[in-house]
């Protein structure tokens, strides 16, 4: 009899395990991280779980939850758009003045732009094309936060009376010294050379000469901060071995051995 009364009592144990299992949630959480479960979804509403869910970190393996811990980035500028009024009175007191015309259409039409602050001075160079010839032109500005009101100076052509088609045109300026250079290409002869104009007397002259050697291609000029300049020019003979012929887009070169140059202006 005692047999029969555990098999009943046992047989009926599981029968009840398995009628509430199906309704029965099984929440793998931290208990302080919890106020309420809802254990039952008969009625299909989703469980009732709130807490500080955002202190939630990745302890549990496989289950990740975001837990920002506050914004270190600044906060957004204010934008104003200003009447022209108000404009006026913001750089009131401060050098700023507006947009001012450095040359007129009479320098024919600016193609590049390129410009170098030194402590004193800063030094703007631009190219033209006037009667279908490119020329160089360079102005000149005190430090307009030392002298109020400074305004730039007539420009003056830095290119010689004879030369060609420019481009790759460069400044670079420190202290009391200015370097411009640029690349001229003769269609006549077919060769290009590399000319510069510095300047070691803050601005006062300016020297232009050829730095490349005359009767040679010479191209791809760049210059550095400090007065380093470079280019790609023909290798001199007997040429290196190994050179790598590159072809040179200027009308009327031909592939050949360059070797890189370097030149020192101050």
């Amino acid at each position: 009899m005692m047999i029969k009364e555990i098999i009943l009592t046992t047989t009926f144990t599981l029968m009840l395990i398995v009628a509430v299992a199906p309704h029965q949630y099984f929440v793998f959480v931290e208990s302080s991280l919890l106020t309420t479960t809802s254990e039952n979804n008969e009625t299909g509403a989703s469980p009732n779980i709130t807490g500080t869910m955002n202190n939630m970190t990745q302890e549990t393996p496989g289950v990740y939850h975001p837990s920002p811990r506050g914004n270190a980035s600044l906060p957004p500028p204010q934008v104003i758009f200003p009447t022209q009024e108000e404009l006026e009175d913001y750089l009131g007191g401060t050098n700023v003045t507006a947009p001012t015309f450095i040359v007129n259409n009479s320098m024919g039409n600016v193609t590049d732009i390129q410009e170098a602050p030194s402590d004193r001075f800063s030094y703007v160079v631009f190219q033209t094309k006037l009667n279908g010839t490119d020329h160089i032109f360079l102005t000149m500005i005190q430090d307009p936060e030392v002298v109020v009101g400074a305004s730039f100076s007539m420009p003056v052509e830095l290119t010689p009376v004879h030369h060609g088609n420019i481009s790759h045109l460069q400044i670079a300026a420190d202290i009391d010294k200015a370097f411009v250079v640029w690349q001229d290409y003769n269609s006549a002869t077919g060769l290009s050379s590399i000319f510069v104009s510095s300047s070691m007397e803050s601005g006062k002259v300016f020297r232009t000469y050829r730095a490349s050697e005359n009767n040679t291609n010479a191209v791809d000029p760049s210059i550095a901060l400090n007065g380093l300049i470079g280019w790609k020019e023909e290798c001199p003979e007997p040429g290196p071995v190994n050179v790598t012929r590159s072809l040179v887009v200027e009308p009327g070169l031909q592939p050949g051995p360059f070797c890189p140059v370097y030149y020192y202006g101050w």
